[in-house]
């Protein structure tokens, strides 16, 4: 691999195995970005302490992609839509390394980001992780006798479920604040990554989920709605709505997505204090 930046556009699923087989690729100097993150930096620091990886690289993550893409039909065929921003969260591991990161992405999209105060912004403020979970899971049965013919965005998304989506909102400003940051409004996040509305983007949004394996829940339960909750614990925070989604999924798929998913004994950092995390995500000393 060549000096300077390297994005990384995958699900978060892949994290573990492409931390193991970029450590192989990768030189002093270069910055990898994950998007979407997901606690992803995490990840990679684990996977890196245990390979021994010493190489001086910035690793960071963003909210999500820093645009809008479709697989058209074909292989190697993607439809790029639209470029999003301009406000996304992107904060490095450790945040120390974020005006680097931002730097090293002039030309590319350091005009689409926003420095974060650590990766647990972008890495929770991911959208899909509450409304991916909360459109298919709540509406499973429409999804399952329809054969997945469904736009969830635009069917799915009723009055009632937009307040399980703002509940959960709330469980998460409450760990922000447990934090010491100030939270920002899932519509706030919304609109800093899509620049739209909710309501415009789903006038815009394409067909799915396609059933119960889809990566809106088998993903995005695993990845992020068990990070928050994990990180929520520690911090003695309550978060009863994510708990059940996290239960509902687990029911549905037969499989213990948080003791599976991305919590902090998975990630190598139970052991750490609540302080202790704090600081780590900010200046990468566990001490």
């Amino acid at each position: 691999m060549s000096s300077g930046q390297n994005t990384e556009s995958s699900v978060a699923l892949t994290h573990e195995r492409l931390a193991r087989e970029l450590a192989l690729l990768l030189e002093t100097g270069q910055t990898i970005v994950l998007w979407p993150g997901s606690g992803g930096t995490l990840v990679f620091h684990k996977i890196w302490d245990e390979m021994r990886f010493d190489k001086d690289v910035y690793l960071a993550e963003g909210v999500t992609f820093p645009y809008c893409c479709r697989r058209l039909e074909g292989p190697g065929t993607v439809n790029i839509h639209r470029i999003d921003g301009p406000n996304m969260l992107l904060a490095a591991l450790p945040a120390t390394d974020t005006e680097a990161v931002v730097r090293a992405l002039e030309g590319t999209y350091a005009d689409k980001v926003k420095p974060a105060i650590s990766i647990l912004e972008p890495a929770l403020y991911n959208v899909n992780i509450i409304v991916h979970p909360v459109g298919a899971l709540l509406n499973m049965g429409r999804i399952e006798y329809s054969n997945g013919d469904f736009y969830m965005y635009k069917e799915g998304i009723t009055p009632s479920l937009k307040r399980i989506v703002y509940a959960m909102d709330a469980e998460r400003s409450s760990l922000f604040k447990a934090l010491g940051y100030s939270p920002y409004t899932y519509d706030e996040i919304f609109f800093d990554c899509f620049n739209m509305t909710f309501g415009e983007f789903a006038a815009t949004s394409s067909k799915g989920p396609f059933s119960m394996q889809d990566r809106y829940v088998t993903e995005d339960i695993p990845m992020g709605t068990t990070l928050t909750v994990s990180l929520a614990r520690k911090a003695g925070v309550l978060t009863p709505t994510y708990d059940t989604m996290i239960h509902l999924a687990s029911v549905v798929n037969e499989t213990d997505y948080f003791g599976e998913g991305r919590n902090l004994e998975n990630l190598g950092i139970s052991d750490l204090t609540f302080r202790q995390l704090k600081k780590y995500v900010l200046t990468g000393d566990k001490a």
